[in-house]
């Protein structure tokens, strides 16, 4: 499948578009956070370097004003500008969407954030298996358990091969140093003692057999056991709509991109590329398939708000 980087907040930063010697092109911003606000109003908050050279920063604002303008002469008060700064390369954009459809429409890639129930009689909660919020932060630190001893024990072994490799250098220049020493002796020897008849019988001799090198162990290099990855719906999944989701007090939120979330109401299920961090923020995965979107409940603590 196809997979696409963050488009929404590229938009957002430039009211869809930015400024280049060669026309206009989307960009990709840097940092995209989306703020769920309880009274379901969406803040996105974007940042984009401006170090190119085509980047007018003096005709930047201009375009935002503009494009935001634009869309509210169609749709009274749907967007508002909360905040706009360039300091040094870095443009920041905070962006307020009366709901999240403005914000599908304003930058062409689909956010939902409505009431559950709602989504749900939509269709858009079918074949989701949620996964509480509390044993995805617990898988989150078992995986980075895992790869930091995954990485300890690479370390280890790599530091022993080195060391190994050492010592049998070490060893075969000692036996090299050795065996030379032997022949000069023995060369020596033999100049000296007086010649033998020819057929003498070569008693009283013994052969000098050396000694074999130690051959490596291979059960040594086997090492701990491999640590399974915590992760799929596993313990702690639950099937949309059992009597253990109060839906009535809670929010969906769909993302196709990839988005640092904040919201001000805890989260408690998810499903999906998403890595949760605490029960109020959770940062998705890098790229989200477009056909694998995040899906996040909250939790209003209030039935039907």
């Amino acid at each position: 499948m196809r997979k696409r980087r963050s488009t929404a907040l590229a938009a957002a930063l430039t009211g869809a578009f930015l400024l280049t010697a060669c026309g206009i092109i989307k960009t990709y911003p840097q940092v995209n956070t989306a703020r769920f606000r309880s009274d379901l109003r969406l803040t996105m908050i974007s940042a984009e370097s401006m170090d190119r050279e085509y980047y007018d920063l003096d005709q930047l604002e201009t375009v935002i004003l503009d494009s935001v303008n634009q869309y509210n002469e169609k749709n009274p008060d749907a967007i508002s500008i909360d905040y706009y700064h360039v300091e040094g390369e870095m443009a920041t954009l905070i962006l307020t969407y009366q709901n999240a459809d403005h914000c599908t429409a304003f930058n062409e890639q689909p956010v939902v954030y409505c009431p559950a129930r709602e989504a749900m009689e939509k269709g858009q909660m079918d074949g989701v298996e949620w996964i509480s919020a509390d044993t995805a932060i617990e898988e989150a630190a078992r995986a980075e358990t895992a790869a930091a001893s995954t990485a300890a024990a690479a370390e280890e072994t790599a530091e022993a091969g080195i060391t190994a490799a050492a010592e049998k250098a070490e060893e075969t220049e000692k036996a090299e140093e050795t065996e030379k020493a032997e022949e000069t002796g023995d060369a020596g020897r033999t100049a000296a003692a007086p010649a033998e008849p020819e057929g003498a019988a070569d008693t009283g001799k013994t052969a000098v057999v050396p000694a074999e090198a130690d051959k490596e162990a291979g059960a040594g290099a086997a090492g701990a056991g491999s640590t399974e990855n915590a992760g799929g719906a596993g313990t702690g999944a639950v099937a949309a709509g059992t009597s253990s989701m109060d839906l009535s007090a809670m929010r969906f939120i769909m993302l196709t991109e990839s988005l640092h979330v904040e919201t001000e109401d805890p989260i408690v299920y998810v499903s999906g590329p998403v890595t949760v961090t605490d029960p109020h923020s959770c940062v998705t995965g890098e790229e989200i398939d477009e056909d694998d979107p995040v899906y996040i409940l909250l939790d209003t603590g209030k039935t039907g708000k």
